[in-house]
C-alpha cells in the first residue's frame, strides 16, 4: 500500500507540476506581499508627507512662538530668549535653519510736533507702540534718513531723559506729517512721569511686501490700523479713557509704530518704562529638506514636545505652525 501511495503521488505530481508550481509561487508571493506591506505602507506615508511639505509655503510651515506677558527689563527677556534657544536645540535642531525676533511694547501716548501732550483731553492725541525686528534693516529700503543706532541715550546733567534712535514707516510718516528730525515724546500715560525721546532719523518702506520675512503680516507692522478699543469705551466727542487718562483720540487714526534697536527696546525703555510688559513673537523658519527627514510620528512628536517645553518655561506662551495642521490631516486621512 505504501509502495502504491508514493507511486500514485509521483504519477501525479509529474503529470500536474505546472499547476502545483503555480499553487506554490502564489503562496510564496502573498507571503511576501503580506510581508512587505508595512514597509510599503511606511514609504507611502512618508512620501505623502514629502509632497504636501513641498507644496507648503516657506511662511505656513515655520514655527511661531507668542507671548504677550514678558516683562520688558533686558534679563527677562534674555532669559527667555535662551528658553526658546534651548527648546529649539533640544526638538527640532536637525530642520532648523535661523529665527526671526518681534518685540512690540505696550500702547503709549506720544507727543508730535502737531499734537502737545499737554493739549491731550482738548485737542487729538497720537497713541503708538515701540517695536523691535531682527534684521529689519535688512528687509527695507530708506524713502530719507538712515538707519538708527542704538545706545543714544542721553544719561547725563544735560539731558536726564532717555533717548533713543527710531524708524517710522512712509505710512505713518504721510498719514501723521512726521519728517525726519522730528522729537517725539513718549510715555505710557499722562500721570506716569516716565518718559523716552524718539528722534526720528529714518523714513522706511518693505523692500518686498511678500518676502516670508514678514510672514504675511506687513500691513499690520508697516501699515497698521486704528487701535481697537473695548466696545462703549467711546463717547460721541471721541473721548477715550487710555492708558490711566482721559484723552480725546481720532477713531479714524492708526497708531505710530516706532522701530527702534533691540538693545534700546530692551535696556533704554525697559529701564525707563519698568512696570511695563512686552509681547514677543519667535519665528523659528524650518528647513523642507531637514523635515523630510522624520517620518510623519516622528515629526509630530518632536514639535510636540517644542510645544510642551515651551509652555513649561515661557507660561502663557503659544506655539503655532502649519506642519501641526499638516499632520492632522494627514492622520485623519490614514
Amino acid at each position: 500500500n505504501l509502495i502504491f501511495i508514493i507511486n500514485f503521488l509521483t504519477r501525479r505530481f509529474a503529470h500536474d507540476w505546472k499547476l502545483l508550481l503555480s499553487i506554490f509561487a502564489g503562496i510564496l508571493l502573498s507571503s511576501m506581499l503580506v510581508s512587505g506591506a508595512p514597509i510599503f505602507l511606511d514609504s507611502l506615508e512618508r512620501i505623502t508627507l514629502n509632497t504636501a511639505i513641498d507644496r507648503s509655503s516657506q511662511t505656513y510651515l515655520n514655527i511661531s512662538i507668542f507671548t504677550s506677558t514678558l516683562p520688558s527689563g533686558n534679563d527677562k527677556i534674555s532669559h527667555a530668549d535662551l528658553n526658546v534657544k534651548g527648546a529649539i536645540e533640544r526638538n527640532v535642531s536637525e530642520f532648523y535653519s535661523g529665527e526671526i525676533e518681534y518685540l512690540k511694547g505696550g500702547l503709549s501716548l506720544i507727543e508730535t510736533p502737531n499734537r502737545p501732550l499737554s493739549k491731550a483731553g482738548k485737542e487729538f492725541t497720537t497713541r503708538g507702540y515701540f517695536h523691535s525686528l531682527s534684521e529689519l534693516e535688512n528687509h527695507v529700503h530708506f524713502v530719507s534718513g538712515r538707519n538708527s543706532e542704538s545706545g543714544v541715550e542721553g544719561n547725563d546733567d544735560s539731558s536726564p531723559t532717555p533717548t533713543v534712535e527710531v524708524l517710522i514707516s512712509s505710512h505713518n510718516a504721510n498719514s501723521l506729517g512726521i519728517v525726519i528730525g522730528d522729537q517725539l515724546i513718549v510715555t505710557p500715560s499722562l500721570i506716569d512721569p516716565s518718559l523716552v525721546i524718539a528722534n526720528v532719523v529714518g523714513i522706511i518702506e518693505a523692500s518686498d511686501p511678500l518676502d516670508p520675512y514678514w510672514q504675511k503680516n506687513h500691513d499690520i507692522i508697516m501699515r497698521p490700523v486704528p487701535v481697537e478699543d473695548p466696545p462703549g469705551t467711546w463717547s460721541a466727542l471721541s473721548e477715550h479713557w487710555s492708558l490711566g487718562t482721559r484723552i480725546k483720540v481720532d477713531p479714524r487714526e492708526p497708531p505710530l509704530h516706532l522701530f527702534v534697536k533691540r538693545s534700546d527696546m530692551t535696556n533704554v525703555i525697559g529701564n525707563a518704562f519698568p512696570s511695563s510688559f512686552l509681547s514677543a513673537t519667535w519665528i523659528i523658519e524650518v528647513d523642507k529638506h531637514g523635515m523630510k527627514q522624520f517620518d510623519p510620528h516622528e515629526l509630530a512628536s518632536k514639535l510636540s514636545k517644542l510645544d510642551a517645553d515651551l509652555t513649561e518655561e515661557l507660561p502663557g506662551a503659544s506655539v503655532f505652525s502649519g506642519t501641526t495642521s499638516l499632520l492632522r490631516q494627514f492622520e485623519r486621512r490614514s
